[in-house]
């Protein structure tokens, strides 16, 4: 039995076709490169120098969903059965503006603030997602220079 050779998958290449201007909103272009890795078992997520704006929500169409505003994850690495690597040298995802964090009316969209505190009812709340998920890869995970931006602060 032989070993599989990594692959490695560039977010800009097509099909994924990230923009690494910032103009164009990349979120499906990760969500569509990071689940073929892991659909390849693992390998390189290639995320050339650049900045990528990154975050979408879903607003709550009903009651009682467990949000009023639902963050889409930008890159999960899930399941790979092989190392993987992602190489950012250069690279900064940013999350896009406009996206909703802490308390909304589901039904409105709008702003809600609690009448008391502590506040704990999730049908309003607004979450961004995260930009990185790593779970249940039974091989390493490599992450290198890659900044991550939100809220006018940088991690990396």
């Amino acid at each position: 039995m032989t070993t599989p050779i990594p692959i490695t998958i560039d977010v800009t290449a097509a099909p994924y076709s990230a923009d690494n201007t910032g103009v164009s909103n990349a979120t499906q272009a990760f969500i569509d490169a990071s689940a073929a890795l892991c659909a390849a078992g693992g390998g390189t997520l290639l995320i050339p120098p650049g900045t990528y704006t990154v975050g979408r929500q879903v607003r709550a169409t009903q009651s009682n969903q467990g949000y009023a505003y639902l963050g889409e994850d930008i890159i999960t690495l899930s399941g790979c059965s092989h190392p993987v690597v992602i190489e950012g040298t250069g690279a900064t995802l940013t999350l896009a503006n406009g996206l909703k964090f802490g308390s909304f009316d589901w039904s409105t969209g709008t702003a809600y603030t609690p009448a008391s505190l502590p506040f704990t009812d999730a049908n309003y709340a607004a979450s961004v997602g995260r930009m990185l998920v790593v779970k249940d890869n039974p091989g390493h995970v490599v992450v290198r220079g890659l900044e991550l931006r939100a809220a006018n602060k940088t991690y990396r």
